[in-house]
Formats: C-alpha cells, structure tokens, sequence
C-alpha cells in the first residue's frame, strides 16, 4: 500500500523523477518530500535562498568571454555538500589561520571560513564586478574580510597568510606564477603553509619544486572526487 511509504528526496535534478514518483502514487507534501528544496545541500544554497540580496550564482564563460578564456576558468562556486567537511579539515591545520582565496568569485569561500571561526580572510578576483558583488554579499553578512580586484599572478601581499584555497580558479602560466609567489612568501617570511585545493588538476605544478607535499586527501563530491591539502613542513 502506497500510503504506507513516505518518500524523501535529495537528487539535485528533481525534475527528473518527480513525474514517475507522482504517477505512483505519491504526493507531494504528504507522502512525499523533496528535502534538497527544503535544507539545501549546504549552507551556502540555505544563505542564498533565506537571505535577500545574497548573490553566490554562477558566472559562466559565455557571460564574459572576455575574462574567461585561456587559463582563467569560469567562477563557478563551490557549493556541494562536502564543503563542511572540506572546512572541518582546514581549520584543523593551525591553532591560528589566516585564508587567502585565489579566484574568490562572489564570497562563498570567505563565508565559510567566517563560519568555521576563521578570522583573517582574505581573496582575490580578476572580475571587478563579482568582486562588488562579494563585497555586497559580505556587508550584508557582516563578513569581516578584504576582498582584492586584481590579477593574481601579480599579487604579492601574502606573507600574512598560511592557507592557500583553490577552487581551481585557473590553470597554465597563472597558476605557475601563483605557485611561485607563494614559494617566494615562504622564503621572506619563514612559516608553515597549507595549500588547499579541490579539482587538483594541476597537482604536478605544485609539488614539482620539492617545497609542497601531499599532506592529505579528502573524499568530495566535486568533478575530481579527491580534495588535496599540501603543505610545505
């Protein structure tokens, strides 16, 4: 007997089975409940949809085909699940972190590491106007970070960091540079430092100088299904 079920559903594409799913009896609101649509998958779709003016979409290649092309990837955020468990393992590699994100897009990261304590947080990004979006996005969640509009391979205002993030904002020759700079911070400035990458899919530019290591890998639910951690110590 159909009533004697109640259906929960988490499938991020819903559409796709909602009509089977009724035809069979179920319905919705009584027996049948779309739960992704209720708590979201993470706590970067719940701010987004429970707060007004809060803006984490996506801004995609064809929206600005002039900033997104060669190395510099679309700003896509990082909004999966794993996210949390992704943090709970960041904010485990020092007693005091301070976050740079390279490719910050509109904030997501930077909320989240406000979120899990964090409280020197720091991104860049090469599009002024996602910048002045996140900057928004950060007022509006009273967010205390510094949010920087500027070309990352020229970016040297680092040493006060010690956790690197990369949601793989770019790849080639800027992210070589952006590797070098932060070589380069570690030689001015003596400290451990962590590189926190998910879809690593440039894993072999940051361990070819001997400086980084694999330090851990974490299970995500990303386009590659492993987040590395690196570090230098």
């Amino acid at each position: 007997n159909i009533e004697d079920y109640i259906l929960l559903s988490s499938v991020k594409n819903n559409d796709e089975i909602v009509e089977t799913i009724l035809q069979h009896g179920f319905v919705e609101g009584k027996n049948y409940f779309n739960v992704r649509e209720i708590v979201k998958s993470s706590n970067i779709e719940y701010v987004e949809s429970t707060i007004e003016g809060i803006d984490f979409s996506y801004v995609t290649q064809s929206d600005r085909p002039d900033l997104y092309q060669n190395d510099n990837y679309e700003s896509k955020p990082f909004d999966h699940s794993s996210i949390d468990c992704v943090f709970q393992e960041i904010c485990r590699l020092d007693d005091q972190i301070s976050l740079f994100d390279y490719g910050c897009g509109k904030g997501q990261i930077l909320l989240m590491a406000y979120m899990n304590g964090i409280s020197v947080i720091k991104g860049i990004d090469v599009n002024k106007e996602i910048c002045e979006i996140a900057n928004r996005n950060m007022e509006i969640l009273e967010v205390p970070c510094e949010i920087v509009y500027g070309n990352a391979m020229e970016y040297t205002d680092i040493d006060d960091c010690n956790v690197f993030f990369f949601y793989n904002p770019f790849g080639g020759e800027v992210f070589r540079r952006v590797i070098d700079n932060i070589e380069s911070s570690i030689h001015r400035r003596k400290r451990q430092v962590f590189i926190a990458y998910g879809n690593p899919f440039n894993h072999k530019e940051v361990i070819k100088t001997g400086i980084f290591k694999l330090y851990k890998q974490i299970p995500v639910d990303l386009y590659d299904p492993i987040f590395n951690i690196y570090t230098n110590e």
